[in-house]
């Protein structure tokens, strides 16, 4: 095995060489003996990150060299590629990604039809973007679990980001904006040492209490608890119980509304059952109950809506 170069000696380079020198950082490139990688590089750089997509053209050893000092995101886009993370390898094709901290990824192992895209993150921007996640700004490294991830699309927000970044100037009005819509999704979507400690944000409450009550709007009458609502939507009843409350009413409030609603359907249509009937139907057992619940929520006895049904 042969070292094509040492990125530390810039001088005698070719314009590749220097733009994979900025993607990797610090490296050292080795491949057999009489083989000449072919290297192609795409690459901008912004003050807070690098973005470049590399290809050598056969199968190349990169070792990355101490110190390194941004966080990487590494994304394959066709062949494979296997990556030293601390002392794992990790083996990554198509689709791909791995996020690792300045001190954990030290290696990649290329296939010859491999093409792979770096995204170099400078750690004051990752902080900044993580901290208002957290109760308390995060201290040290950012450590990112061994763990190979899939992208869903090509609409991902990590694959539409990197492409802006590539397509766009450094000094796009936009880009500061793109580069914090990609750490945001990194520091979301890669599990790391503070994941656990997120606090839960007013659009994540959001997006939970729709999610219950789709559930809920779905099947009413099931006899479900609160506490499977919470199992099916990953959260505790605590957390259920909290986010309905910023919402403004219980997770029980909202199914009895719903079912009461039901119950006003039937009574408003012509051929309608009878009051009790339709409160039973709908789950109600105790009448005084079902009584006050039905008037406090539309301003009329259940009966004058069964009456005007009966009038149509």
């Amino acid at each position: 095995m042969k070292q094509p170069f040492r990125v530390e000696r810039l001088t005698d380079m070719t314009e590749e060489e220097r733009d994979a020198a900025r993607v990797l950082g610090p490296h050292l490139v080795r491949v057999a003996r009489g083989t000449t990688p072919r290297l192609r590089v795409a690459a901008v750089a912004t003050p807070r990150m690098v973005v470049g997509t590399v290809a050598y053209g056969c199968e190349v050893a990169i070792d990355l060299q101490a110190p390194q000092e941004d966080y990487f995101v590494v994304t394959v886009l066709s062949g494979r590629l296997v990556c030293r993370h601390g002392d794992r390898w990790l083996e990554l094709r198509r689709g791909e990604v791995l996020a690792a901290s300045p001190v954990q990824l030290r290696a990649l192992r290329c296939s010859p039809g491999c093409l792979f895209r770096i995204i170099r993150i400078r750690p004051d921007l990752l902080l900044a973007r993580l901290a208002p996640l957290l109760a308390f700004p995060p201290e040290g490294l950012v450590s990112f679990r061994p763990l190979v991830r899939t992208l869903r699309s090509a609409s991902d927000p990590l694959v539409r980001s990197a492409q802006r970044l590539l397509m766009g100037r450094p000094d796009d009005r936009l880009t500061r904006y793109v580069e914090e819509v990609l750490v945001d999704w990194l520091v979301r979507a890669q599990p790391h040492q503070f994941s656990s400690r997120f606090r839960r944000e007013a659009r994540d409450v959001a997006e939970l209490v729709a999610f219950v009550r789709v559930l809920m709007d779905s099947d009413p009458f099931g006899g479900r608890s609160m506490s499977h609502y919470a199992q099916l939507a990953g959260v505790s009843l605590a957390e259920l119980t909290a986010a309905f409350q910023e919402e403004g009413c219980l997770p029980h409030e909202y199914l009895r509304a719903v079912r009461l609603d039901c119950v006003q359907r039937l009574l408003a249509r012509a051929g309608q059952p009878s009051v009790r009937a339709a409160a039973e139907q709908c789950g109600f057992r105790d009448n005084a109950l079902f009584n006050k619940w039905y008037y406090q929520r539309f301003g009329e006895w259940p009966w004058q809506t069964a009456r005007r049904g009966r009038a149509r």
